[in-house]
């Protein structure tokens, strides 16, 4: 074998290695979803609003691995699988709805130790410009992964 084919071989083993060691710390350092019923038994009650809109009155359960608008329910969206994630003292989570006619409601909200949540929903209808919702509020009832938070 030539010098350079070893050359070559030694460089390209190194690259390797470094990136399988680099892919490692990389999983380390990600952070962890929990599992998708960390947040099962809570109930929140919270004001959904489009800026400058009234407001109005929405709970928000997490049932089953399923998270529940019910003010969504007569726009014909259900429930849906949910993700959360326990960052710092807070717990954000995740989930996207599905309507009847193809549109979708994307939820992202943060629940702190205080009980206080905060968000928003992104309402997607095929052919229109998405709507932004916000909504904040707080913890009605406590699931298992939320007492003593």
């Amino acid at each position: 074998m030539s010098k350079l084919t070893t050359l070559f071989l030694s460089v390209g083993l190194m690259v390797a290695y470094t990136h399988s060691a680099a892919a490692q710390q990389q999983q380390k350092k990600a952070p962890t979803t929990a599992p998708h019923t960390a947040l099962d038994g809570a109930v929140l009650q919270v004001s959904l609003a489009k800026k400058g809109e009234k407001p109005m009155d929405d709970t928000i359960t997490f049932r089953n691995g399923q998270f529940h608008s019910a003010a969504c329910d007569e726009h014909g969206f259900g429930k849906a699988n949910y993700t959360s994630e326990k960052v710092g003292g807070k717990t954000e989570f995740t989930s996207v709805t599905q309507g009847k006619n193809g549109e979708t409601m994307t939820w992202r909200g943060t629940i702190d130790e205080s009980g206080h949540v905060m968000g928003n929903a992104v309402w997607a209808k095929p052919g229109e410009t998405p709507q932004i919702y916000e909504f904040h509020g707080t913890i009605k009832e406590r699931g298992p992964g939320l007492r003593g938070g």
